[in-house]
């Protein structure tokens, strides 16, 4: 999964030319090249999401350490609401620490709903890759 990250995000230095022209507001305040923050963003997403599921202490986390999900054999709301939960404390986290990161109390909604645009088409991108990157 890293190496797919490097290739497809991070070794993507087309995705900054094309970010820079979408979002003039907020480009100059970036404080690296789009494609390697957007390569960040999937890495911490993953690190956010798994440290969600260690601040759910659920029962279930212990049963499903090594997830296969193609396995399930039945679909579990109280599982759904988990990953549900833990990626949108994943993705909510790693957007307001970025926002104030960069533009500290200047803050207006059309820098935040660019940032989290820019975010949101990452971890997209990144979950896209799951089913593409087979071992």
């Amino acid at each position: 999964m890293i190496i797919s990250l490097i290739i497809n995000l991070n070794n993507r230095n087309e995705i900054d030319e094309i970010i820079k022209i979408k979002y003039p507001a907020i480009y100059n305040n970036l404080d690296n090249p789009s494609n390697v923050l957007l390569y960040q963003v999937a890495q911490h997403f993953t690190f956010y999401h798994e440290l969600a599921h260690l601040i759910q202490k659920s029962d279930l986390l212990y049963n499903f350490l090594y997830e296969r999900p193609q396995q399930q054999e039945h679909f579990s709301i109280v599982n759904y609401k988990l990953e549900l939960d833990a990626d949108e404390l994943a993705t909510a986290t790693h957007i307001h620490q970025y926002i104030f990161k960069i533009f500290g109390e200047n803050i207006d909604n059309q820098k935040v709903e660019s940032i989290t645009e820019l975010f949101c088409f990452g971890i997209l991108l990144y979950m896209l890759s799951f089913d593409a990157i087979k071992n």
